[in-house]
């Protein structure tokens, strides 16, 4: 059986900010690090054979501290630019219809 474990980024510079990144790249924080190690301690035990990531800081220095924490730090992690390309693709092809504040459609 194969099982997918998807995680988040830690918290960003930007995050703390409460400033939006998209395509922006802003390293974790000293929480979101703390976020990371957690989660790979959670994750300990579990024998991955593979991970991927995009190739945005946030998400490597995430997926490495998961890893690390959790025993598996020689793990290669794959990296894809595309994944953000895709993502943005995949975004705008569910875009909900907008409305008018009455409710009405446009």
């Amino acid at each position: 059986m194969v099982r997918f474990y998807i995680v988040r980024h830690g918290q960003t510079l930007l995050n703390s900010l409460d400033r939006a990144q998209g395509w922006a790249d802003s390293p974790l924080t000293e929480a979101g690090k703390q976020t990371a190690v957690e989660i790979g301690q959670k994750l300990k035990g579990i024998d991955f054979n593979a991970v991927y990531t995009s190739d945005m800081l946030r998400a490597v220095q995430t997926a490495e501290l998961i890893l690390e924490a959790g025993g598996e730090g020689g793990l290669p992690i794959g990296k894809r630019g595309e994944n953000r390309v895709n993502m943005l693709t995949w975004r705008f092809a569910f875009v909900p219809p907008r409305y008018r504040t009455n409710g009405e459609k446009l």
